[in-house]
C-alpha cells in the first residue's frame, strides 16, 4: 500500500534545510555535531541555518504530541 505525502510527513517530522519553517514557529534543529537545540524561526532563517551548520529541523509541535494526561492536567 502506498503512503500519501501527509502520512509520510506525520511519520517523519524532520525537514531538510532547503525547506524553510514558518517565521516565528518553535523549531528543533540538529547541528552538524549532532546536538539538538530549539529556536523560534527568525525571518532570516537561511543565514541562521548556515551560521550554525544546521543539518535538519522539525516543528517542536510535531515532535511532542500532547497526551490525554497532559491535556487533562
Amino acid at each position: 500500500m502506498k503512503q500519501t505525502v501527509e502520512e509520510t510527513a506525520k511519520q517523519f517530522p524532520w525537514h531538510e534545510v532547503s525547506e524553510e519553517p514558518k517565521k516565528g514557529e518553535h523549531i528543533c534543529v540538529q547541528v552538524g555535531s549532532g546536538n539538538l537545540t530549539s529556536w523560534y524561526a527568525p525571518s532570516n532563517i537561511r543565514k541562521a541555518f548556515e551560521d550554525h551548520n544546521v543539518i535538519r529541523w522539525a516543528y517542536v509541535s510535531d515532535l511532542i504530541k500532547p497526551t490525554p494526561q497532559s491535556i487533562n492536567s
